[in-house]
């Protein structure tokens, strides 16, 4: 059987399984998490016939394909033993994008308003950079059912680099000045190391988020923490477990780096 979750796209998580509700899961994350869960989909189906997924932006099914492990998946109308629910969840979730939003509220008390899905995802990924929302999706780990959809949920609501402010650090030399950097190429460069990995086969990877400028192979930066400048033998892209070498990462990417 498969267990089933709702999960948030903005750092909270929370997990029902077998017997659980995607209500008491949503009042869970409120009550428990303290986060303001706007749900965009529940599941269709439960536990042994869970199958998809209901979108409740687009409030349309998505059946996904068991044989094909979830890559393959149709596009259906929902079916009537699930419309009022999907239907009562809807009017939640676009009650509580309009009470973020002054001019969604003032359509959402109009009589027959009809809400686009530009509209709403484009207050839910305000809400969401603001920290004021949490969306929640469904799906299952088991034949990776509703994957895509989580996918698809980062790309239009969590923010890009050029969606939040400049971050600001000390200088390496004077403790008491503050610099700032933005997310250019142009600027010096700045990252933050925040994790090793050891590989069998490379030896060890530091994964590096860099802030602003360039990190290019064979380049020597400063190590601010140990005050000593150490070479970038080797730039890898991660693709899970995959590696590919590029030469140059730029502002607001995630790279690993060997040889640190």
């Amino acid at each position: 059987m498969s267990a089933q979750f709702i999960i948030s796209v903005h750092g909270l998580l929370k997990s029902f399984r077998m017997g659980d509700s995607e209500g008491a899961v949503l009042k869970g994350i409120e009550e428990d998490l303290g986060g303001n869960a706007v749900p965009i989909e529940i599941p269709l189906g439960s536990e042994e016939t869970f199958r998809g997924v209901i979108d409740l932006i687009e409030m349309k099914a998505y059946v996904y394909d068991q044989e094909s492990q979830g890559r393959e998946f149709k596009v259906e109308e929902i079916p009537a033993d699930h419309l009022e629910q999907a239907q009562n969840y809807r009017h939640l979730l676009l009650e509580k994008i309009a009470g973020f939003d002054d001019a969604m509220m003032k359509k959402f008390l109009e009589p027959g308003a009809v809400f686009t899905k530009e509209e709403i995802v484009g207050v839910l990924r305000r809400g969401t950079i603001a920290n004021k929302m949490v969306p929640l999706l469904c799906g299952s780990a088991f034949k990776n059912k509703g994957v895509q959809k989580l996918l698809d949920a980062v790309t239009l609501f969590l923010p890009s680099p050029l969606d939040l402010p400049a971050v600001n650090g000390h200088d390496p030399l004077d403790a008491e000045k503050t610099l700032e950097r933005k997310p250019d190429s142009n600027s010096p460069f700045s990252g933050l190391a925040f994790k090793v990995q050891a590989d069998p086969h490379m030896g060890k990877l530091v994964y590096v988020r860099i802030y602003s400028g360039v990190l290019s192979t064979g380049t020597y930066i400063l190590n601010a923490t140990k005050d000593k400048k150490e070479r970038v033998g080797r730039i890898v892209r991660m693709h899970a477990n995959q590696r590919e070498n590029i030469d140059d990462a730029f502002a607001g990417e995630i790279v690993a780096v060997i040889g640190l």
